[in-house]
């Protein structure tokens, strides 16, 4: 659990009533950083319902649930193309849950779900420009690549991680 201020923050399993607040966040947190304009989708069909997406074989996804309201999320899936590796993907945070910790309480749950689910690794991508991210996963001991790994269907990312768990 972690505080802003305001309301205790507490990392929960998506729910089936999170879609809309999740899709919400996606889409200004990609306007935000003009993502559109850099090369990547707005939203993609599987985010529309993130709550079914999780409920797949070895997927999952948790949200940052302040005080009844949701301020971000992050999940993970399978690595298409390789064996016991899962994808860190859709960690976004609105402007007010930034810096307070909760980049890293929802890396920790989705790294404990991969566990859990059997990965042995887990694969991160994002853009140059995103140092914050990129900062927080450097931090929790994931390693720079020298290009991508699997098959994401994403053509936009820059910076590519992986962790062994």
């Amino acid at each position: 659990m972690t505080t802003s201020g305001l309301a205790p923050v507490h990392i929960r399993p998506i729910g089936p009533d999170d879609n809309n607040a999740v899709t919400e966040i996606l889409r200004k947190v990609r306007a935000e950083h003009a993502m559109e304009e850099r090369g990547a989708p707005l939203l993609e069909p599987n985010e529309l319902d993130l709550y079914a997406t999780s409920q797949r074989p070895g997927c999952g996804y948790w949200v940052a649930d302040q005080g009844g309201e949701v301020v971000g999320g992050a999940g993970i899936s399978p690595l298409g193309g390789v064996p016991d590796t899962c994808e860190l993907q859709r960690m976004y945070l609105l402007a007010r849950g930034r810096g307070i910790g909760l980049g890293r309480d929802l890396l920790r749950a989705c790294l404990a779900g991969a566990r859990k689910r059997g990965y042995r690794d887990c694969y991160a991508e994002t853009m140059d420009f995103m140092t914050a991210a990129r900062r927080l996963y450097e931090n929790a001991g994931f390693e720079p690549l020298d290009g991508p790994l699997g098959n994401t269907g994403h053509e936009f990312p820059s910076a590519w991680y992986l962790l062994r768990l």
